[in-house]
């Protein structure tokens, strides 16, 4: 649950470089998204650092918006030297496990001060010409969904969405992708 802790500490205004992570966070990437999640922390915006967790981590812990919330001050204690500097934390390496997860240290001067777990998270959105939305995380990765039919490209959809869009005229748009996502956070190693 020390991911519970690392939401709230941080500076009190935020570089201009920073909130604009905040405000548009990039999960393309392990390193994008791992700079979103510490400008987040660095800001003092929970909304944001919470959008930053996988959903396998959710799970894990029961961490709902409310729960993450309310576990801030124990990850404040826990790492409240690595809150200080969030902002300034840059990664010391990416390091893949064999699960297909990217660990990487972040740290000053080359040391460690926190390590960051992610894992690929998959999904399908879809949007309709009124502007409504759905979507759902998808348990294979988004190539391994698609397939060519001769000239077609077909798409295997999660029942829900199928049951949702029986009549796929009215879609304007469909995004299928991947984000990576924070799955643990870790202290550094101790000497």
């Amino acid at each position: 649950m020390a991911v519970l802790t690392l939401a709230g500490g941080g500076c009190q205004s935020c570089p201009p470089e920073v909130e604009r992570l905040v405000q548009c966070p990039d999960f393309s990437a392990p390193e994008t998204a791992g700079r979103s999640f510490l400008a987040a922390i660095a800001c003092d915006a929970d909304v944001a650092a919470y959008l930053c967790l996988s959903e396998g981590l959710k799970e894990q812990h029961a961490a709902t918006l409310d729960g993450f919330l309310l576990f801030k001050s124990e990850l404040e204690r826990e790492y409240g030297r690595a809150l200080g500097y969030a902002a300034r934390l840059q990664p010391l390496g990416p390091a893949e496990d064999a699960g297909g997860r990217v660990r990487i240290w972040w740290g000053l001067r080359g040391e460690p001060v926190l390590g960051l777990d992610f894992e690929p998270q998959y999904y399908l959105d879809l949007t309709t010409h009124s502007g409504s939305r759905a979507g759902e995380f998808l348990e294979r990765p988004p190539g391994t969904l698609l397939h060519w039919d001769g000239g077609r490209l077909s798409l295997e959809a999660p029942p829900a969405l199928a049951q949702r869009f029986p009549d796929l005229s009215g879609i304007r748009r469909l995004d299928l992708g991947t984000e990576w996502k924070i799955r643990d956070v870790l202290a550094p190693p101790q000497p």
